[in-house]
């Protein structure tokens, strides 16, 4: 995917010392317990640092589905934008649109915080795209001006750390996904036929690599390149 005019190129931002590593593994939802009981008994001492709360994303692709594409095939160096907030899925309160930027195995992620937007029920597509683009900076604009909603999704999230703060953990049930195609307003109220898995990721620094492969030598799951958003456009576009 490329985008013409790009003010700041990434190039530029993608500082190695910010980038961070992903393990993703993927569960039945009723290997949550045996999954819990590994997370709270092992070595590394994960404790829940953050109260449980629902996620909520909106996720933004060309009309081609060039992000969903790039995924599919394992395209090294991709990006993809996403409104995100928390709470009650049908608006947004304190949103955020976030760029996440892929480079082989190095991920970086990018957040602007928005002011409230339009009420979804009642508003346009177009209107809320409008007021998300006149609280971006610049360097955002034109990447972010052609794409469309695709698909929203919201899941149960609960969060851990090691006792060291290094390894960061989240653990990600309830999913639902709703198709935004063709929608002139937000659809929060028909959701897909989707999957509904126990998704683990673990989050950190390059420089931890080591310590997180050997406290993830004994987890009962495969590691997976896991996309929330290619698996609800599969569920969408099937």
């Amino acid at each position: 995917m490329t985008y013409p005019n790009q003010k700041t190129p990434y190039s530029k931002r993608l500082d190695i010392k910010t980038a961070r590593f992903e393990y993703k593994y993927v569960a039945k939802e009723r290997d949550e317990y045996d999954i819990e009981h590994w997370i709270t008994s092992h070595p590394a001492g994960f404790r829940e640092v953050h109260e449980p709360r629902q996620v909520n994303n909106v996720y933004f692709d060309t009309i081609d589905f060039d992000a969903y594409s790039e995924n599919l095939s394992g395209v090294s160096a991709r990006q993809k934008y996403r409104l995100r907030w928390y709470g009650d899925h049908t608006q947004p309160r304190s949103p955020a649109l976030e760029l996440k930027l892929k480079r082989n195995k190095y991920g970086w992620k990018f957040s602007y915080p928005l002011d409230e937007l339009p009420h979804f029920k009642s508003t346009s597509w177009t209107e809320i795209k409008n007021t998300i683009i006149q609280q971006l900076p610049e360097s955002e604009v034109s990447a972010f001006e052609p794409l469309v909603a695709i698909l929203m999704n919201h899941y149960d999230r609960r969060y851990f750390c090691s006792w060291d703060d290094k390894i960061r953990l989240t653990v990600d049930l309830h999913h639902a996904v709703y198709d935004q195609r063709l929608m002139t307003t937000p659809n929060g109220a028909s959701p897909s036929n989707s999957p509904s898995p126990l998704v683990l990721e673990l989050k950190f620094h390059p420089q931890d690599r080591l310590l997180c492969t050997e406290i993830t030598k004994d987890i009962p799951l495969r590691q997976s390149r896991h996309s929330k958003y290619a698996v609800g456009a599969n569920s969408i576009l099937s």
